[in-house]
């Protein structure tokens, strides 16, 4: 979880999908699904505010832009020039990262591996997210 890089903001309960249980849904029910469920947990974090007295909920992980600056942090704020956000989700990882400031890449395999060009294409346009390098793999 992100938990441990948000303590020093202020958060102390975090919830969030495994990547692969992510991937599994929008394999299942398409990629519009993803929409789907980012509206659920919306719903389920308006129920909780609702009803725990003083609660208050924000929106944390990718694209949001805490997580980001959680990890700038976390990396001792470095010029963003130099920050390279790796990833193979489009709507998550490189829209993500373009709108912290920092250079993305996006690996071609996971989620996007059966994609044909223009099928990406058209996902850059939709999130306004072209990323700045394309990864056919990423391996160590």
């Amino acid at each position: 979880t992100y938990l441990h890089l948000l303590k020093d903001v202020g958060i102390d309960k975090a919830f969030s999908p495994p990547d692969t249980a992510v991937t599994e849904i929008q394999r299942l029910l398409g990629n519009d699904s993803l929409r789907h469920l980012a509206s659920l947990a919306m719903g389920i974090a308006d129920v909780y505010e609702v009803r725990v007295p003083g609660a208050a909920v924000r929106m944390i992980g990718k694209p949001f832009a805490e997580i980001y600056d959680a990890a700038h942090r976390l990396l001792g704020m470095p010029d963003r020039s130099r920050i390279v956000c790796v990833g193979d989700s489009v709507e998550h990882d490189i829209a993500g990262g373009k709108a912290a400031g920092f250079s993305t890449a996006l690996v071609e395999t996971g989620i996007l591996e059966t994609m044909t060009q223009t099928e990406k294409s058209g996902l850059f346009a939709q999130h306004d997210a072209t990323p700045d390098y394309l990864l056919a793999r990423f391996a160590w």
